[in-house]
């Protein structure tokens, strides 16, 4: 009968058991050698004889004392023709060395990592010199990978430590359509980009459509440097230092550098202090207040067009005067077109050395030293009709005359200083501030020609009493309205307004006295 099936060896019982003193059956003991010989065979034997022709059930597992390693498909202490399949952990002691290709989840691990599925490594894992490719999509790698990477990464990775990348490929970051497709890095000072910006703009700076961007989010610099040397850096407020020039950083829209070329032409650096000593500027742009000093033509010229001898300096004569000259290109003729007479913060005189032309003026320029305007005014000529108020009401209401003279304001004079209170900007620049250098005058104004006026009215020079008036300018040789000749300035002679002021005023006191003399002719029938 030999095994039943489940792993017991069952003796032919014909015959058995056998009884003392008797007789052996041949048939009995024939059965019974050829059932112990088909479970023997049917037996695993120890040195290796025997191949098994069903799987075999250890309950208890399969220990073996043999402790060689494996190093090939016919070393090791188990050796199997076919595949290895287990249905609870695998544990290997040591190396394990794999001829083939091993599928763990969907990825199958060769010489290449291919699939779909997911592959967990440790915390910190090692990778050594294996060659990834194909696509990684999202997660993050933390530790040592060291090898080839080449294929697509998408979605969000994070790479940490010192990441070599070579080859002669280039690493591209982005895809061709219309989004933004840039780098971040980020430490506890803030979050650095650099990428190309979306086609609407507006992911890494407003209205940069496509544009390369290169910043910092937070208030941090951005530094450029060559042989581990600062270059150039722009700071967080705006300005832009290039080498190390004087000065540092002056704000937002400027720009300081050691030096400046036009050209090949050196243009050098000018700030808010700066001092020029001959030197020229390529077609300049000034703004703000300039001060031009100097004792000589060519410290303080500026070219426009050297081949239309158009020259343009300043000229410091001396301590009160500036000259602004138009020169030829040998700076040996000029023709001064104003020069000014200063004193203190207040220009005092402004002198034209050509014609002035006034924009809509009709007949253009009428020569040196003319003016021509589409209108004048002087100081808003005064009213003069104080002569007809006496002649009807018999006196004149200096009050109401006075009111008719504003005051005048001369503004305060302001300079531009830093605010030193202030607290100054990423770039160590103060904020300024005008401060008063003179304060605001309030000049109090009367009518003063009308005063002058009623102050001669019942005197002996009298201007409406026609007696009077003609005995005052055959005695004075000037009518009452006009000026003194004794007391009359040549040098500062009188404003128009104020000749214009005095010939109303006679033609009105020669109104009334022209109707006085028709009433008397009346009275007298003439």
């Amino acid at each position: 009968m030999s095994y039943n099936g489940s792993g017991t060896f069952v003796i032919n019982s014909t015959g058995q058991p056998v009884v003392t003193g008797t007789v052996i059956s041949s048939s009995v003991f024939n059965a019974l050698t050829a059932d112990l010989g088909t479970g023997l065979s049917t037996a695993i034997t120890k040195d290796g004889q025997t191949t098994t022709t069903a799987r075999v059930p250890f309950a208890a597992g399969i220990n073996s004392t043999l402790t060689t390693d494996a190093t090939s498909t016919t070393t090791g202490s188990i050796i199997t023709a076919g595949g290895i399949s287990t249905q609870k952990a695998l544990f290997v002691g040591t190396t394990s060395n794999f001829a083939g290709a091993i599928t763990y989840g969907g990825i199958t691990l060769s010489n290449s990592v291919t699939g779909t599925g997911s592959m967990v490594l440790a915390t910190s894992p090692t990778i050594t010199s294996p060659v990834l490719s194909g696509t990684m999509s999202g997660g993050t790698f933390t530790g040592t990978f060291s090898g080839a990477l080449s294929g697509t990464i998408s979605g969000s990775a994070t790479l940490s430590g010192n990441t070599t990348m070579s080859g002669t490929n280039p690493l591209i970051i982005g895809a061709a359509d219309t989004g933004a497709h840039y780098q971040k890095f980020t430490n506890n000072g803030g979050n650095a980009f650099v990428g190309v910006d979306s086609s609407a703009g507006g992911v890494l700076l407003p209205s940069s459509p496509y544009d390369l961007c290169i910043l910092t989010e937070s208030a941090q610099d951005v530094v450029f440097g060559t042989t581990n040397t600062e270059r150039m850096r722009i700071g967080a407020a705006g300005g832009v230092i290039i080498g190390s020039p004087t000065g540092g950083n002056q704000g937002a829209g400027t720009l300081n550098a050691t030096a400046v070329y036009d050209d090949g032409v050196a243009i050098p650096t000018i700030s808010s202090t700066s001092t020029l000593t001959n030197k020229t500027l390529a077609a300049p742009t000034i703004t703000g207040t300039a001060l031009f000093t100097g004792t000589t033509v060519d410290q303080r010229s500026y070219d426009s067009d050297a081949a239309t001898n158009e020259k343009y300096w300043w000229n410091y004569a001396d301590a009160g005067v500036y000259s602004f000259r138009i020169v030829n290109d040998a700076f040996n003729a000029d023709t001064v077109i104003y020069s000014i007479d200063r004193s203190s913060y207040t220009a005092a005189t402004f002198t034209f050395n050509v014609g002035v032309v006034g924009t809509g003026a009709t007949g253009g320029d009428k020569g040196v030293g003319t003016s021509n305007w589409t209108a004048v005014y002087d100081d808003g000529t005064l009213l003069t009709c104080y002569v007809l108020e006496v002649a009807v009401t018999g006196s004149v209401d200096m009050a109401k005359w006075d009111k008719l003279v504003p005051n005048r304001v001369i503004p305060a004079v302001t300079k531009t200083v830093d605010d030193t209170d202030a607290e100054p900007d990423a770039d160590g620049v103060y904020p300024t501030k005008l401060v008063e250098v003179e304060p605001e005058v309030i000049e109090e104004r009367f009518h003063t020609d009308a005063r002058k006026f009623v102050s001669r009215l019942g005197t002996d020079s009298d201007p409406l009493d026609i007696d009077k008036y003609a005995a005052h300018w055959k005695a004075k040789r000037h009518l009452t309205s006009m000026p003194n000749k004794d007391k009359f300035d040549v040098d500062r002679n009188m404003a128009t307004g104020s000749w214009i002021q005095r010939l109303v005023e006679t033609v009105e006191i020669q109104a009334v006295h022209i109707e006085n003399l028709n009433q008397r002719l009346k009275a007298a029938g003439l």
